[in-house]
């Protein structure tokens, strides 16, 4: 299961045409995050108890948003309704090589991680599962 980050999500409505709105943003954040299964009155409650109601139809306008862009999988049913799991936020982590040793830097620029995704679509990576490696300094 690969985690989506918010920079992503803004993307993928940009690429829709569609309006970034802070309640989007909240559901995606919530949804994204919730450990274990849920349904949609379990994200709903969560909203209302973080100090962020939604509307439930805008929740609903929304769903298909969410799992669209990878924010949650639906991962079947509980009392007829439709129960999903979500896929976790992240920032790309990027790895530099120094040479007293290695040192790890949780990467979050939104330019440098669009390159990223850029190189790896180019190449056919699945950027997500890649580990991408980067060395400064002088060619030898």
């Amino acid at each position: 299961m690969k985690a989506v980050h918010e920079h992503g999500f803004r993307e993928f409505l940009h690429g829709r045409r569609m309006k970034v709105t802070q309640e989007r943003l909240e559901l995606f954040n919530t949804a994204a995050n919730l450990p274990g299964e849920f349904d949609g009155n379990d994200l709903l409650r969560k909203m209302s108890k973080s100090g962020f109601p939604v509307a439930h139809s805008t929740f609903y306008r929304n769903l298909r948003l969410l799992i669209a862009a990878g924010a949650i999988e639906p991962v079947g049913r509980r009392r007829g309704r439709p129960l999903f799991k979500g896929r976790g936020t992240c920032s790309k982590v990027c790895r530099m090589k120094l040479s007293a040793g290695e040192q790890q830097i949780n990467v979050s620029d939104p330019d440098l991680l669009l390159a990223v995704r850029r190189i790896c679509q180019e190449a056919g990576l699945d950027c997500g599962e890649t580990k991408i490696t980067l060395e400064f300094g002088a060619e030898s």
